[in-house]
């Protein structure tokens, strides 16, 4: 549907839950899905059970599905809690004209959603060069990258060569760095497994490069 699911949750909140991941007593458990063999859906990467008195102000589905249960033991009681929940749709990609900027992944550092496809288009000032910098990349690991991942090429046309593709994990401060002053990053997630995303910032410090040696048959 391309859509996700905004839960915001509203105070009173009091769950007697106990310990970090509330896994003894009163809790609220949220999953990423349908039921629960549905991943869980946390803001922090936890088990997806909330207790106490401050839950995350706003957390996202990566889909449109989410599961919901309510665990009590009797013993002891609290107000309870209450959220309010909604579709919604993260928008991503456009055009950057600054002299530098910065890119993220819809929802980053929380998970992603599935089934999206974000391009980036930076053109800076004519007679400088691009430097992308990787601050943060967690995305689902492939061997091709053929999942979910992060494409940059050098150019904003069609047939402009690629320069990395990236998936997995990556070093923080992983640069590319176009020949001219333009350069395109498309996001591409699928269906299912996702992460953090990754957050990456531009800089056109540096002259565009020119020149070179072409090799080629010889023209007489």
């Amino acid at each position: 549907s391309g859509l996700i699911i905004a839960v915001h949750f509203n105070q009173p909140f009091q769950i007697q839950g106990s310990g970090d991941e509330c896994t003894s007593g009163d809790y609220l458990e949220l999953r990423n899905g349908p039921d629960r063999s549905s991943a869980p859906l946390s803001s922090h990467g936890r088990i997806g059970r909330y207790c106490g008195v401050n839950p995350p102000t706003t957390i996202y589905t990566t889909d449109n599905q989410l599961f919901v249960h309510f665990i009590s033991d009797g013993i002891d009681e609290g107000h309870g809690f209450n959220f309010t929940y909604e579709a919604s749709k993260f928008e991503c990609g456009g055009e950057l004209t600054a002299r530098s900027g910065t890119v993220t992944s819809p929802n980053y550092p929380h998970f992603y959603p599935h089934g999206r496809e974000c391009e980036w288009r930076i053109t800076v000032q004519g007679g400088r060069r691009i430097t992308l910098i990787f601050n943060d990349l967690r995305l689902e690991m492939h061997n091709q990258c053929n999942y979910d991942y992060v494409s940059i090429y050098n150019g904003l046309h069609p047939s402009s060569p690629r320069l990395q593709k990236y998936c997995g994990i990556i070093a923080s401060g992983t640069q590319v760095r176009s020949s001219g002053n333009t350069m395109r990053v498309l996001f591409v997630t699928d269906a299912s497994t996702s992460d953090g995303g990754f957050n990456a910032t531009y800089t056109s410090e540096e002259d565009a490069v020119c020149g070179g040696t072409l090799i080629g048959p010889d023209s007489g």
